[in-house]
């Protein structure tokens, strides 16, 4: 069975290793290669993050090209000082980052990345997690960097201008809080969006829509990952996370959410979207920096803002990678 190529870029966070692990344990996926971004942390402790999930999925082969920094001072992250939750006990303490992609030929993200779409131009699926910066410096080295790949995925952005009132009927909070990814780098974002190539917008209207169950997704399994490592992993690192994100939408039990995660179901499986609507991104500055996208056909790219998915086949993907612990019933 041929395996579609991904190239990840990512910053690294708690649901950042939700979306690895989707795309890892996906037999149909192959992922030739991942980029870290600052953002949940610095460009540098992603690179060890995403070490830490390689080496608990056994894998061994996937080259990390380290974003160059960017992104100054960076504010205190609800995954963390090291964006997995400050986890430091038993195996998970002694994780190390896989090889990193650092030769003359590639020494920066932005440079692997266009490296690997213009080797292997039209085959490869790019999904960016985090900030877009290292998107952007492989634009600023070749403006059509992103055209050479078969799709990018974008987790960011708040969907369609036009459903603002939906948006703010249905989850408020984010208004206020705008698109983390492109609150960090607006420049960037918008660099992105003025480029040429075929995009797929998961924006804050989607990814929004799930709130999973602490009880549920976290209770099952050792909290060190020596059974199960990789959804032991995921465990371990939910802690604060899941505070925050109990906190922050003042649920009555512990829930957390996984955008990150619902982007990689998304491109890993992309007949879980129901509706989509090209448009035209763009970013706002007010209240705060944030994506949107306006309907109409873009001049010179293809850009599709994700509108609905099917719930319960993102979420049954979510939830496998917790294990075959976690409990079958849940809700979205």
């Amino acid at each position: 069975m041929e395996r579609r190529p991904v190239l990840v870029d990512t910053d690294a966070g708690v649901d950042d290793a939700v979306a690895l692990a989707l795309l890892l344990s996906d037999p149909q996926i192959e992922v030739v290669g991942i980029s870290t971004t600052d953002g949940n942390c610095s460009a540098e402790q992603a690179a060890i993050n995403v070490g830490r999930v390689l080496e608990c999925a056994g894998v061994r082969d996937i080259p990390i090209a380290v974003g160059r920094p960017g992104l100054q001072n960076l504010p205190p992250s609800p995954h963390g000082r090291d964006g997995f939750g400050d986890v430091r006990s038993g195996a998970l303490a002694t994780s190390s980052a896989a090889p990193l992609a650092q030769n003359s030929s590639q020494s920066t993200a932005g440079a692997f990345i266009a490296r690997i779409g213009a080797s292997r131009a039209g085959d490869v699926s790019l999904l960016a997690l985090g900030p877009l910066t290292n998107l952007a410096c492989a634009l600023d080295l070749d403006g059509n960097a992103l055209r050479n790949f078969h799709s990018v995925v974008v987790s960011g952005g708040m969907g369609l201008d036009d459903e603002v009132t939906a948006v703010r009927v249905r989850y408020p909070q984010f208004l206020d809080k705008g698109d983390t990814n492109t609150l960090r780098a607006p420049d960037a974002a918008a660099q992105v969006a003025a480029a040429p190539g075929c995009f797929v917008w998961a924006g804050m209207n989607v990814t929004g829509l799930f709130r999973f169950s602490a009880a549920e997704f976290l209770a099952d399994g050792a909290a060190d990952g020596a059974s199960e490592p990789v959804p032991g992993l995921l465990r371990a690192i939910h802690g604060k996370y899941v505070q925050y994100c109990t906190d922050y939408y003042a649920s009555t039990e512990p829930i957390f959410t996984a955008h990150d995660g619902v982007a990689a179901a998304i491109l890993a499986e992309p007949s879980v979207v129901r509706t989509t609507v090209v448009g035209n991104p763009y970013v706002s500055s007010q209240p705060r920096p944030a994506l949107w996208g306006r309907r109409g056909a873009p001049a010179e790219s293809h850009h599709q803002f994700v509108t609905s998915v099917n719930e319960s086949r993102v979420h049954g993907r979510i939830r496998a990678v917790f294990g075959d612990g976690t409990n079958r019933t849940s809700r979205v």
